[in-house]
């Protein structure tokens, strides 16, 4: 495997030892922030952590996020997009 191939992931693991059920989940990958032509920016998810079980977004399609930041962190925060609750608070 070639390094440029190489995925940096990072796993936890999950041994039961009676039935000997073994569970490894992603909770980490490198993904990237892009923009693209339209100048619209894109979020890219890698496939073996979007897919992961315990990924809080299970769908097939689009789904609505609420994306934020605090000023000085260098985190985003991702988050379904509740729309009732926007409604009924005013807020967006």
């Amino acid at each position: 495997m070639s390094q440029k191939n190489h995925k940096k992931l990072k796993y936890s693991l999950s041994f039961q030892h009676s039935s000997w059920l073994v569970v490894v989940t992603v909770n980490e990958a490198k993904g990237r922030i892009f923009k693209r032509k339209d100048d619209k920016y894109l979020i890219y998810v890698p496939v073996d952590l979007a897919e992961d079980s315990m990924f809080p977004f299970q769908t097939n399609s689009a789904v609505p996020v609420k994306i934020s930041f605090t000023v000085g962190d260098n985190k985003l925060k991702i988050e379904k997009w509740n729309e009732e609750a926007e409604r009924s608070t005013g807020k967006q």
